[in-house]
């Protein structure tokens, strides 16, 4: 994640933590931290200048959830759409053309491990990438 940090700090973003109940996560961590670092790079891309990522998880029926809440800066219409979709064809948005073949590995290792990432738009100004 120390890759993550240049980034972030250029557009000025801070992070706040809202951690449940410590639960077991099993499968393999490797995979379980690219997808996470993925999803992070995500939020770094996609968000505004000067905001606050929140990352939250949740233990939901027996499944650990991490919410990574976003308010996003000049999003494009469609620009999350299938963003994390396991087809590796070209995905024509800015975050896209930056990660590339990231997302739907990310998407297959979240998979592998029996889980999902998801992109949800909570509200007008907020955008959540679920990572269960």
């Amino acid at each position: 994640m120390e890759k993550l940090k240049p980034l972030a700090c250029q557009k000025k973003l801070s992070f706040g933590l809202q951690l449940g109940e410590p639960g077991i996560v099993a499968g393999d961590l490797d995979l379980l931290f690219q997808a996470m670092t993925t999803v992070l790079h995500v939020a770094i891309l996609l968000a505004r200048t000067a905001t606050t990522i929140s990352l939250v998880s949740v233990d939901h029926e027996g499944r650990i959830v991490l919410r990574v809440k976003v308010i996003p800066d000049k999003m494009e219409p469609g620009e999350t759409a299938g963003l994390f979709d396991t087809n590796p064809a070209f995905h024509d948005s800015a975050v896209g053309r930056e990660l590339g073949l990231a997302l739907p590995l990310a998407t297959k290792r979240a998979l592998s491990l029996g889980g999902t990432i998801t992109v949800v738009q909570d509200s007008a100004q907020e955008l959540s990438i679920r990572l269960e």
